[in-house]
């Protein structure tokens, strides 16, 4: 499965494919903002970055029951010849499984994830591995 966001910026695009994500796995219309949670990535490229990103989100739905409505970077770093990463806080809840319906499960990997840029901003095409 292709997963696809589009942003003006980097930080922006990244927030879209999480919404996204959060799309697949439930109604985002249910998910409450009660609870926050650090996310750190980082990795040698924006296209890794991305997957690190989307991983993160998957791990922390998998083990610790946790989906985010919202999210606020603290830091992206995307600097030529310095590792790529973010710093970001998540904000959601813990699933309720009698009001969060889950249309997949978080078992999900990022396979891959490509950005590009043109004039209206960045796009990622995320690839999804379903179990």
């Amino acid at each position: 499965m292709i997963l696809e966001a589009h942003g003006p910026t980097l930080p922006q695009l990244f927030e879209n494919a999480a919404r996204q994500l959060l799309a697949l796995l439930t109604d985002p219309q249910e998910v409450g903002q009660v609870l926050r949670e650090k996310i750190v990535a980082e990795a040698p490229d924006t296209p890794a970055l991305l997957r690190q990103w989307i991983a993160a989100l998957l791990e922390l739905a998998r083990t610790q029951k946790i989906l985010f409505q919202s999210y606020r970077f603290q830091e992206f770093k995307t600097d030529a010849g310095e590792p790529f990463s973010l710093r970001a806080e998540g904000v959601g809840e813990w699933m309720d499984p009698g009001r969060h319906v889950l249309r997949r499960t978080p078992d999900i990997r990022c396979r891959r994830a490509d950005v590009s840029q043109n004039a209206e901003g960045y796009h990622a095409a995320i690839e999804l591995e379903m179990p």
